[in-house]
Parts: C-alpha cells; structure tokens; sequence
C-alpha cells in the first residue's frame, strides 16, 4: 500500500509541471510522445502505476488523477483504523489542543486515530464544530445561543 501510495505522490508531483501537463493535455500530441514524456518526468514509478497514468492519458482524464489519490488515501486510512475531521474553532488551535481534541474524536468514534483538518472561524463564538465524513457535532456557542433564543421565542423554555 504505500510503495502505491508513494508512486501516486510523485506522480501528481511530476504532473504539477504545468509544461507535462500541457504536453499530456493537447490532443495534437501522440500517444506515443505523451508515453515517451511520461517515462522521462516518472522514473522508478511501478508499472502498475504508469499503466493507470497511461489509461488515464489515452482517454483524456488525467485530470481526475489528484480525485483518485484522494480517494486512494482516504481507503488507506479507513483501513488502518483513521478518520479525518475538519475541525472549526472560533481561535487557531495549539499543538496540544489539536492532539487532545484528536484523542477525544477517537474515543468517541472508535477510532485508532483521528487527524484533524483546524479551520478558524469566528463567527462561532465559542466552542467547535467538527465534520467528520458525513456527522456533524456542533458544540458552537452561537449554535447554543440560536437554539435557546428560538425556545424562548416558542415558549418551550417557560415552565
């Protein structure tokens, strides 16, 4: 898995060459030039690997190269056991916050690992808000304040 997942790196590294890419995008180029360029930019990349960049090549989709490794990491990760969460704060977050609110993501989802993807946004007031594959957990202060202005509004608050 991560001799596959390095050659997938360095592939969309070689293929951040906007001049590669010109050349493998332009349908006045052969097949047999692209091949030839391809073999040049990525040396020492698995046969299995070149295969898939060549397919995609051939058929004019080489650029939903960069979904497929994404998409690649996020099955290796649910493999071993890792989710990834984007985390939002109303502050940026210090090393040991993140690594404390990693640890406490996992316990609740049962994970071995959960890494988190810190955005900042005040506007949250207080709290966090945290995505993670399709749950959200909103623990925002300004979630908290909507909610309880809306029960006060309704009179679900009154006793």
């Amino acid at each position: 898995m991560d001799s596959w997942r390095q050659d997938l790196k360095r592939i969309s590294g070689a293929l951040a060459d906007r001049g590669v890419m010109a050349v493998l995008e332009t349908p006045r180029v052969s097949f047999e030039v692209k091949k030839r360029v391809m073999q040049e930019k990525l040396t020492g990349v698995s046969s299995l690997a070149m295969n898939l960049v060549y397919f995609l090549v051939s058929k004019g989709r080489l650029h939903i190269l960069h979904d497929i490794i994404r998409e690649y990491d996020a099955k290796v990760d649910a493999l071993r056991g890792i989710e990834h969460a984007e985390v939002t704060t109303p502050f940026p977050m210090d090393e040991r916050e993140r690594l404390a609110l990693g640890e406490t993501l996992a316990g609740v989802l049962g994970k071995k690992k959960v890494v988190l993807d810190a955005r900042v946004d005040p506007v949250i007031l207080g709290g966090m808000v945290a995505r993670i594959g399709d749950r959200l957990i909103d623990g925002s202060t300004r979630t908290k304040l909507d909610s309880l202005k809306r029960s006060l509004q309704t009179g679900a608050g009154i006793a």
